[in-house]
């Protein structure tokens, strides 16, 4: 009698578009990005959250905890639920202000209360798609960040993202037409009648 194990989380990095990733993703899946407590999410990946997910905007937009209540948490909707797969995006409160103000241990403490949601069983049921969360804008180092995502996300599938536009679509060739002309006779003349 073989025994059913379960697999091992995986932890791969990437290049390209963790929002489009995400919901290309055929698994139940997460996606997480830092943002501020000032409800701004006016440039970066919070920028492309906010044109793409605009769930997770309204979200952040209408949250009424205070600024200082949100530093170190999170907030996350459902954005799909289906018999096979459960989508969620994630607000991480990174920074408490806009700019250069990523904080490394907000990060952990925002994932970990995250990941405190999903039951203990499921987690390695989940993809969780994050792109280098504080380290554009924010001033933070992928190379600080890695380790804390292998760490508080181990029990996860993780896709860290490096964020590469995917190329525009090739325009594709187009056959000319084919227009056949027939030979359309000449319309008759009229003839007018002089008066004598």
């Amino acid at each position: 009698m073989s025994e059913n194990k379960k697999k091992s989380p995986t932890f791969v990095e990437v290049e390209g578009d963790a929002i489009e990733l995400f919901f290309k993703s055929e698994t139940s899946a997460i996606i997480m990005h830092g943002a501020n407590c000032q409800k701004q999410m006016g440039a970066g990946i919070a920028a492309q959250i906010r044109h793409n997910i605009p769930p997770l905007f309204y979200l952040d937009q209408y949250d009424s905890r205070l600024a200082t209540q949100r530093f170190g948490s999170f907030s996350a909707v459902v954005l799909a639920d289906t018999q096979d797969q459960l989508k969620i995006g994630a607000n991480l409160y990174t920074q408490y202000n806009p700019g250069a103000n990523f904080d490394i241990d907000a990060l952990k403490t925002s994932i970990k209360a995250l990941t405190f949601t999903i039951p203990p069983e499921q987690r390695h049921t989940f993809t969780v798609y994050v792109p280098q969360i504080g380290c554009g804008i924010g001033g933070g180092s992928w190379k600080d960040v890695l380790p804390v995502l292998k760490d508080v996300l181990s029990e996860f599938n993780v896709v860290a993202v490096t964020y590469k536009a995917s190329p525009p679509p090739k325009p594709q060739a187009i056959e000319p037409a084919t227009v056949v002309v027939e030979d359309i006779p000449e319309a008759p003349k009229k003839r007018t009648r002089r008066s004598k």
